[in-house]
C-alpha cells in the first residue's frame, strides 16, 4: 500500500469491516463509522480514524481501526466526465475489546459503626453503550445508614451522556443525635469538560423527614420527627483528577418546589505525595507518604433574615474527619463547614511488616451555623492523632488513638475496609 503521508490528495474507493458490530444496534454504531464511509481522500480517511476512535470509546469499547489495501495495483474508475483512478482501501474496525459487568464490596468498621457497601455495574443492555449501575449501603451503628441507588445511563452526543437515577436512603447526623430519611429522583447530563474535568448538570426532587433519634437527641430535633421536607433543586457537579490529585466542587440551587431558596456550595481537594517510592504510580511500595484533604461548605438562604433553614439540609463533614463536634441543641440546620488534615505515613521496613506504615495525623475544623453577618456560632476544634496503617490492594486497616485539642475525650479509633470484585 503507498505511504499515506505522501498521498493525502489520493482518491480513495473505500469500504468498512466491522468485527463483532453484533455488540452494538445500527442506531449506536451506523453514526459513528459513518465519516469513514464518507471519506473520498487518502486525507479525509487518515483525519477521520481519530475522531471514529473516540467516538466509538464513547460506547464503552476500546477499539482497534486498521487501513489495508484490497489490492496492489490501482483500480481505473475513471469515467468520461471526470477521469480519476482511486485507491482501493479496506478499513477494518475491531470492537471485541468492550466493557465487562463488574461488581464490588466494601467493608468499613470502626469503633462507632460497620459500613457495607457493594455496587454493580452491568453495561450494555440495550447494545447502545447504556449502563445500569446498582448501588446500596448497609449500615449498623451510630452511622444509621442505608441507602441505594440505580442509575441508567445512556451516551449521546459525544462526550455528553444523559442519565436517570433514583435514591432511598437513611443517612445518619451525628451531630444532631437523629438520622434523616430521604428518597429522591434525579435526572442528569454528564460531559468531559478541557483541561480534564468531568461535569454533571442535573435537576432533582426529593423528600425528606427525620426517621429516628436518639435519646440524647434535643426536644427541637425530636418535635421535628416525621415532618416530610419537600425539596425541588438544580445542581451541578465538576470533578478535576491528576495522578497525585482529586478536586471537587458542587453547587445546588433548591427550595421548595416552584421557590428556589437555597444556595450550597461544596468545595473538596485531595492531594499526596510519595517519596523514596521505585515506582511514583504505586502507593504500597511508597516508604514516605504524605497526603493532604480538606473540604468547605457553605449552604446560603436566599430568604429575608430570620428565616430558618430545615434541619433535613444540615452539612456534614466526611466519615474520614476525626473531628468530634459538640452535639447541637439548634432548630435550624448547620449550614458551614470546613476542616484541612495532614497525614504523614512511613513504612515500616523488612518483612512481613513491610505492609505496615506509621501514621501520624493533624486536622482542624468546624461545624456550625453561619449568620447573614457573618457571624459562626460554633467553635473551632483540632485533634492529632497516631497509630499503625496496614495496607494491600484489597484490604487497609487503620488503628488510631486521636487526642482532641479543643473539648472530648482521647479516644481509639479504628477502620477496616476490605475490597472484593
Amino acid at each position: 500500500m503507498p505511504d499515506l503521508a505522501d498521498q493525502q490528495l489520493l482518491p480513495i474507493a473505500n469500504t468498512v469491516e466491522v468485527i463483532n458490530g453484533n455488540n452494538f444496534n445500527d442506531i449506536a454504531l451506523y453514526p459513528r463509522i459513518k465519516p469513514l464511509l464518507n471519506a473520498h481522500t487518502v486525507g479525509d480517511l487518515t483525519k477521520s480514524v481519530n475522531s471514529v476512535k473516540q467516538s466509538l470509546e464513547f460506547l464503552g469499547t476500546k477499539p482497534e481501526i486498521k487501513l489495508c489495501a484490497n489490492e496492489p495495483e490501482i483500480q481505473d474508475v475513471s469515467t468520461d466526465e471526470n477521469k480519476s483512478s482511486a485507491l482501493p482501501v479496506r478499513t477494518v474496525v475491531d470492537l471485541s475489546k468492550v466493557a465487562s459487568n463488574s461488581w464490588n464490596i466494601d467493608t468499613i468498621a470502626n469503633l462507632d459503626y460497620a459500613l457495607i457497601q457493594g455496587r454493580y455495574s452491568y453495561f450494555n443492555a440495550l447494545k447502545i453503550g447504556d449502563v445500569f449501575d446498582l448501588r446500596t449501603d448497609i449500615g449498623i451503628g451510630n452511622s444509621q445508614l442505608s441507602s441505594g441507588l440505580a442509575t441508567w445511563s445512556v451516551p449521546t452526543i459525544n462526550p455528553v451522556r444523559i442519565g436517570f437515577s433514583g435514591f432511598y436512603g437513611t443517612i445518619g447526623l451525628p451531630i444532631l443525635d437523629c438520622a434523616i430519611a430521604e428518597h429522591n429522583v434525579s435526572a442528569v447530563l454528564m460531559s468531559t469538560l478541557p483541561f480534564n474535568v468531568s461535569a454533571k448538570f442535573g435537576l432533582l426532587a426529593a423528600n425528606r423527614h427525620i426517621c429516628f433519634v436518639h435519646d440524647s437527641a434535643s426536644d427541637i430535633v425530636r418535635a421535628k420527627i416525621g415532618l416530610n421536607s419537600l425539596k425541588t433543586a438544580l445542581f451541578a457537579n465538576f470533578e478535576h483528577r491528576t495522578p497525585v490529585s482529586v478536586a471537587k466542587a458542587s453547587f445546588e440551587l433548591s427550595g421548595q418546589p416552584g421557590d428556589a431558596s437555597h444556595l450550597k456550595s461544596l468545595f473538596s481537594f485531595r492531594t499526596w505525595f510519595k517519596f523514596l517510592s521505585s515506582d511514583a504510580s504505586d502507593s504500597l511500595n511508597s516508604k514516605l507518604r504524605l497526603n493532604f484533604n480538606g473540604c468547605l461548605g457553605v449552604l446560603q438562604s436566599l430568604k429575608p433574615v430570620g428565616e430558618r433553614l430545615s434541619l433535613c439540609d444540615s452539612l456534614q463533614l466526611e466519615d474520614t474527619s476525626l473531628l468530634r463536634f459538640k452535639k447541637s441543641s439548634l432548630d435550624s440546620a448547620q449550614n458551614f463547614i470546613y476542616n484541612a488534615q495532614a497525614s504523614l505515613l512511613t513504612k515500616l521496613p523488612g518483612k512481613p511488616i513491610d505492609l505496615m506504615s506509621t501514621k501520624f495525623v493533624v486536622e482542624v475544623g468546624q461545624v456550625g451555623q453561619l449568620s447573614q453577618l457573618g457571624e459562626i456560632q460554633s467553635m473551632p476544634l483540632a485533634t492529632v492523632a497516631a497509630g499503625l496503617t496496614y495496607s494491600t490492594k484489597s484490604a487497609k486497616f487503620d488503628l488510631l488513638y486521636a487526642v482532641p485539642l479543643t473539648g472530648d475525650q482521647p479516644r481509639l479509633s479504628t477502620g477496616i475496609e476490605v475490597q472484593l470484585g
